[in-house]
């Protein structure tokens, strides 16, 4: 059952209000309701509540790819006060199952 036009907005003016957040947050887009896009409805969640484990959930085609690029994009970008990803430079230097042996001695 579609949703009425005015029951939409209502909801959407909701869910806008929900998310107003200030300050650094990262921004995932608007808000798409019942295949309408509210555009002045924009989804921020604050860098403050991130954590390193998250989970992004959905049926084939509904963006779950997309949102992790945008999600890591913003997380990367220089101006981002959250902590940098693990990079080889900074695991321990134990050798990795892929290393060759050292030679022999």
């Amino acid at each position: 059952m579609p949703t009425e036009p005015q029951d939409a907005a209502v909801a959407a003016e909701t869910i806008a209000k929900g998310y107003a957040f200030t300050g650094p947050a990262l921004d995932l887009g608007a808000l798409l309701w019942d295949g309408t896009c509210h555009p002045d409805a924009q989804i921020r969640v604050p860098l403050a509540v991130l954590n390193r484990h998250g989970l992004v959930a959905g049926a084939t085609g509904t963006g779950k790819t997309k949102t992790l690029q945008l999600i890591a994009e913003q997380l990367s970008a220089p101006s981002s006060p959250s902590s940098r990803p693990t990079t080889p430079e900074r695991r321990s230097s134990r050798p990795s199952a892929a290393s060759p042996p050292p030679p022999p001695a």
